[in-house]
């Protein structure tokens, strides 16, 4: 019985060597090269040992319907979030979340607006999701195989390092954005690992504060 455990117990830990490099691999490269690449990266190395999880996507798109109501629920309570967190954490001596790099990038300038709004459709909504919620959430999962609650804590630290991402707005911004990221990763579980209604909602999410910042509306 030790023979056979041995191997098993070896094969175990090398994929999780593998699942933590490749997750090193796909932070750094968000890192140096962008969300895009990053997002690219992850898609190719899921590509290599993890077809199946890929072609449940393509397919979840293909049977997609409209969610309208979830679609509603979850942006209605992650603009609460938005809204209410930052005023908790001032309270706790941390200032607010820093948007001021959009701010003064589309304040008042429709090109511009137009063209985040581009980004936000493509590479932000869809690329963000790919990586904080398929990649990292399968990866991690890989990491932490045949652990009691592997998928509870997988999620949480694919929302850590999704606010970690977030780092630029100040620590009240990582705080944020992480909770953001266990209410989209709970919305990803509850649908079945379908990534599209997190692609709707996130997108909407960053609509409305882009629409904002255009008219000068203060939010954080």
């Amino acid at each position: 019985m030790h023979a056979l455990q041995k191997p098993h117990f070896l094969n175990l830990l090398f994929q999780r060597i593998i699942a933590l490099l490749e997750i090193g691999l796909v932070c750094t490269i968000c890192k140096l090269f962008g969300t895009a690449d990053g997002t690219i990266a992850a898609i190719l190395l899921l590509f290599l040992h993890r077809r199946t999880a890929l072609i449940q996507m393509l397919k979840s798109l293909i049977l997609w319907q409209s969610r309208f109501r979830v679609v509603v629920l979850f942006t209605g309570v992650i603009w609460i979030l938005i809204l209410l967190l930052p005023q908790l954490l001032s309270f706790a001596g941390l200032s607010r979340p820093d948007d001021s790099s959009f701010a003064e990038q589309i304040q008042g300038d429709l090109a511009a607006l137009v063209s985040i709004l581009l980004k936000v459709w493509t590479t932000v909504a869809f690329g963000e999701e790919m990586l904080g919620r398929v990649f990292l959430i399968d990866r991690f999962e890989a990491v932490f195989k045949g652990i009691p609650g592997a998928t509870a804590l997988s999620v949480i630290l694919a929302s850590i390092l999704f606010g970690l991402a977030h780092a630029y707005q100040g620590p009240s911004g990582v705080i944020l954005a992480g909770t953001i990221g266990i209410i989209l990763s709970v919305l990803y579980l509850q649908q079945k690992r379908s990534i599209w209604t997190n692609v709707v909602v996130h997108g909407m999410v960053d609509t409305v504060a882009m629409l904002l910042l255009f008219f000068g509306v203060k939010f954080l």
